[in-house]
């Protein structure tokens, strides 16, 4: 069976809409600095900005590294079972005239990217217990 991947919209390509590339090869590099959080009301809220690059085609040389920039806030609410809500607001770079819109917004409830360090792996604390940095994942 052949797969492929679909890009742009919430998690990779920010910039673009959902689902607006598609292939079987696929190039990605997302780049994001989360703000340290913020508790207001028992609610803990933090920022972001991003830059994300890729693109999905059939076959390697067809790939074109499409461009986004952007920045958006994340909210935690630990009452709702410690649920992530989060906004996005992304701009393509690069993209030619009439081809996408000059901004587009994503609403979701799970962070862009999971917190793990360069091998993959979550850091841990003396006790074992994973240590992220700050309930929003910084």
């Amino acid at each position: 069976m052949n797969r492929g991947t679909l890009l742009g919209g919430d998690s990779r390509l920010r910039g673009f809409p959902s689902g607006r590339f598609f292939g079987k090869d696929v190039f990605a590099v997302n780049a994001e600095f989360r703000s340290r959080p913020i508790e207001i009301l028992s609610c803990q809220i933090g920022g972001v900005v991003f830059f994300d690059m890729a693109d999905a085609a059939d076959g390697v040389s067809n790939l074109y590294p499409y461009k986004s920039a952007g920045f958006g806030l994340r909210a935690l609410f630990p009452q709702l079972d410690r649920v992530f809500v989060r906004g996005d607001l992304g701009f393509p770079i690069g993209a030619r005239p009439g081809d996408v819109k000059p901004v587009a917004f994503f609403f979701a409830f799970e962070q862009a990217f999971g917190v793990s360090s360069v091998g993959g792996t979550v850091a841990t604390g003396g006790t074992g217990s994973p240590v992220l940095g700050g309930a929003l994942g910084q």
